[in-house]
């Protein structure tokens, strides 16, 4: 799937009317954290076009960003902040706009590694406290060791606050050996996969960061290619590795992102 640089980012009414219906396939998570009301966005089983027109009525509503989505309430009821996490994005040749057709001409701008864990990030409260999330929520074993890290490693917790101080959402992947999906990792930590900001969804160039990244561990490029052929041709090949995440560009200036699993996987 590829994504577009004027990011749709729903607002609550917007992801609350994407709920309805008999069979829907986003849903709301309501939870208390510290106090404050907290909701949060995903969806089951949904296919291609629940991402591209979630409200037929309105066609201008797009539900890519409708993976963890978080909104945090005051105590009075209203908003005090949107939180996006990592839009919705396919592999390569599975949906009309991943197709190789389409996407070949696209300028490729990054090539990260795709890592083999869960999705992770971080919200203020309104009380000023910080708290680590799943991409289900906060109250699960993979929250708890996103918490730890937080706590016990500096050069996070640094990230964390100066981004959320900034209002741009740090995206990590959470892993760990006891969090194995397929590939083994040998220690918990959290690894840096983009950084959004969180107004506009806007992706963030990482190398423009590095002071303040300081040593957290990055996703790593992949770099051994010439052309996006090339990148397939390698992926064909490799072992012990999910696969790559491609960041590309198209002739307007228009992100877009789409995934290479490998066979191996």
């Amino acid at each position: 799937m590829t994504t577009k640089s004027t990011y749709f980012i729903p607002t609550y009414a917007e992801a609350l009317e994407m709920t309805a219906g008999d069979t829907p396939s986003f849903y709301e998570s309501k939870m208390v954290v510290d106090g404050y009301n907290v909701s949060v966005f995903n969806y089951r089983l949904a296919v291609y076009n629940d991402f591209v027109t979630p409200i037929p009525s309105k066609p201008e509503v797009k539900a890519y960003e409708m993976r963890g989505l978080t909104f945090v309430f005051n105590e009075d009821g209203s908003l005090f902040n949107r939180y996006v996490l990592l839009e919705k994005f396919f592999n390569l040749n599975q949906v009309p706009e991943s197709m190789y057709s389409v996407v070949k001409n696209y300028k490729i701008k990054y090539v990260n590694n795709k890592e083999d864990g869960s999705i992770a990030s971080f919200i203020k409260l309104p009380n000023g406290k910080i708290v680590g999330k799943s991409k289900m929520g906060f109250d699960n074993e993979q929250a708890n060791g996103i918490n730890r890290i937080y706590r016990t490693n500096k050069s996070v917790k640094f990230l964390v606050d100066w981004a959320l101080s900034n209002d741009i959402t740090a995206v990590f992947e959470y892993v760990a050996p006891h969090n194995k999906i397929v590939l083994r990792y040998s220690k918990e930590e959290l690894i840096l996969l983009r950084l959004r900001d969180n107004k506009t969804g806007k992706h963030l160039d990482i190398n423009n960061y590095l002071d303040m990244i300081n040593d957290v561990k990055v996703a790593p490029f992949e770099d051994d290619f010439a052309s996006l052929d090339a990148l397939i041709e390698l992926s064909a090949t490799q072992t012990d590795k999910e696969g790559s995440v491609v960041h590309a560009i198209d002739a307007n200036g228009i992100d877009h992102f789409f995934k290479i699993k490998t066979p191996w996987y």
